[in-house]
């Protein structure tokens, strides 16, 4: 039996503040999962970390918005689901990463040293990198949430339809 669960570890790259829109109360943040690798050329290994969009609903989002930091190492029980939204005049299909559970794996004194390791580091990628918006609107949230809501109900869908 395959495990229906997804599984990310990571740090907390960034978090917007919680939203409310009309029928779901939110949270956008983002994950850092550090990975290396070898560089065959110099043999070195590298830093490459990835970072993964997510967003979180409900008692999960106010739970992140009220105890979760920036820089704060976390475990994130997830599901991948596909939308589709009007971005630019022009219909994509974006696959959105949706927390269902999330947990921290370190103490609060352990999160506060992070937070003063990055600080200066923080300033300086302020500087360096223009901060990028999100292009969803409250509307593209609100209908996700009602397909999500019509399809539970309905249970008549077909899940492989492009």
């Amino acid at each position: 039996m395959l495990n229906k669960h997804n599984y990310m570890k990571g740090f907390i790259a960034s978090k917007t503040a919680l939203k409310k829109s009309e029928h779901a109360t939110y949270i956008l943040f983002n994950i850092a999962e550090p990975r290396k690798y070898k560089n065959h050329e110099t043999g070195e290994y590298e830093n490459n970390t990835q970072h993964f969009p997510f967003i979180a609903f409900s008692k999960t989002a106010e739970f992140i918005d009220k105890h979760l930091e920036k820089h704060q190492h976390v475990i994130i029980d997830f599901r991948m689901d596909m939308q589709k939204v009007n971005i630019l005049d022009k219909v994509q299909s974006i696959i959105r990463l949706t927390a269902t559970a999330i947990e921290s794996l370190e103490s609060k004194n352990s999160v506060k040293a992070r937070i003063e390791r990055f600080a200066e580091k923080d300033k300086v990628k302020e500087t360096d990198v223009e901060h990028h918006e999100s292009l969803e609107t409250d509307t593209d949230i609100d209908e996700f949430i009602t397909v999500k809501q019509k399809r539970v109900t309905d249970k008549d869908y077909d899940d492989f339809a492009f």
